[in-house]
C-alpha cells in the first residue's frame, strides 16, 4: 500500500484510479492472498464494509470489521495482520494526502487535528446510509472510468465533498464530534504548520527547542498550543512521528539500523537503540525480527 494503489499493486482488484491522487476499489474481497501481511500507508483509507468480517492490526491495536462499519485510517500508519472471512467483501477508497487537503478546503474541514489526535476510527452505517453511499461510490467510480475531460477532477472532488457530508451526518448521529471547521487562529494556525513540518522528510529536527525555533515562536507558548489542541504535549508528538518512521524503516528491511539512525538524524546507533527502547519496550534488532517473524 506504499505510495499508490494500482492494478500492478493488487492484482485481481477491480480497481479505478485518478493520477496516483485516488483509487477505487469496487471489490476488496482478496485479502488473504495478498502476499505481504504489513502495508505502509501513505495516504487516506476508507473502507466500507459489506459482507463478512475482516481483522486488521494497526500501532499493535486490533480492529475487527463488520458489515456496515466504515473504517477509516490516516497517512503514515502501518496496517499488519489483515486476516478476512471466505466471505469477506468490501469497497476500498485511498486518497493521497495533496488530492484529500483539496476536497478539506472545498468543504472546510482541517484534518490537522484528527492526524494528531485520532489516526483510525470505525463507524457503523445502517441499511439506508450504506446504500446511499454505496451509490456515492457507484457514481464516482463510473466518473473515474469515463474518458478524461476538462473537468473530470474537478467532478471527482466535488462527489467525493458530497460523500463526506454524508459520513458527517453518520458521525453527527453516532454522536462522534465533528472535525473542526478551516479556521484562522494564531494557535491552530501554528499546529497546523508543525504538522506539515513534522511530516516534511530530511529536516533533521527532533527536539521540542527546534521546532519551536524553526516555527519562530517560544518553546512554552508552542507547547502549550500543542497540549491545548491534541491533549498530547509537543515531545510526545514529535517521538511518536519518530517512533512511526522507524518502524516502517525497520519493516522494510532495506537499510542497515546505522542507515536508519542517519536517516533518523540520531547521533549514532547506539542512542538511536537506547531511544527506540525506551518508547517501544524493545531493541530496533529486536523489533525487526519480530517483523521478519511475522512473515515467515
Amino acid at each position: 500500500m506504499k505510495g499508490e494503489y494500482n492494478s500492478d499493486n493488487f492484482d485481481n482488484f477491480d480497481a479505478s484510479t485518478l493520477g496516483g491522487n485516488v483509487t477505487l476499489v469496487n471489490h476488496f474481497r482478496r485479502v488473504n492472498d495478498v502476499p505481504r501481511t504489513r502495508f505502509h500507508l501513505d495516504g487516506y483509507l476508507f473502507i466500507i464494509v459489506l459482507g463478512g468480517e475482516l481483522r486488521i492490526t494497526i500501532d499493535r491495536k486490533e480492529f475487527h470489521l463488520r458489515p456496515g462499519d466504515l473504517f477509516s485510517c490516516f497517512p503514515r500508519n502501518m496496517l499488519e495482520n489483515l486476516s478476512a472471512t471466505e466471505d469477506f467483501d468490501a469497497k476500498m477508497i485511498y486518497l493521497s494526502t495533496e488530492f484529500a487537503e483539496s476536497i478539506a478546503s472545498k468543504v472546510h474541514i482541517d484534518w490537522t487535528f484528527g492526524m494528531m489526535v485520532k489516526r483510525h476510527e470505525i463507524l457503523h452505517a445502517n441499511v439506508d446510509d450504506l446504500r446511499l453511499l454505496q451509490r456515492y461510490f457507484d457514481l464516482t467510480k463510473d466518473k473515474l472510468d469515463a474518458p478524461d475531460t476538462e473537468y473530470k477532477s474537478h467532478t471527482v472532488e466535488m462527489l467525493f465533498a458530497s460523500m463526506l457530508y454524508e459520513l458527517f451526518d453518520i458521525r453527527t448521529k453516532a454522536g462522534v464530534k465533528l472535525p473542526p471547521m478551516m479556521q484562522y487562529s494564531a494557535a491552530e494556525n501554528l499546529l497546523q504548520r508543525f504538522v506539515k513540518l513534522l511530516n516534511e522528510p530530511g529536516h533533521g529536527m527532533r527536539s521540542v527547542n527546534e521546532y519551536a525555533a524553526s516555527l519562530c515562536v517560544s518553546s512554552k507558548y508552542f507547547s502549550s498550543v500543542c497540549k491545548q489542541l491534541t491533549g498530547k504535549s509537543a515531545s510526545a508528538l514529535i517521538n511518536e512521528e519518530i517512533i512511526r518512521s522507524a518502524k516502517m524503516m525497520l519493516a522494510e528491511e532495506g537499510q542497515s539500523l546505522k542507515q536508519i539512525a542517519d536517516a533518523l538524524h540520531f547521533k549514532n546507533q547506539s542512542h538511536f537503540g537506547t531511544f527506540f527502547r525506551r518508547h517501544v519496550g524493545m531493541s530496533p534488532q529486536h523489533f525487526r525480527d519480530a517483523c521478519r517473524c511475522k512473515n515467515c
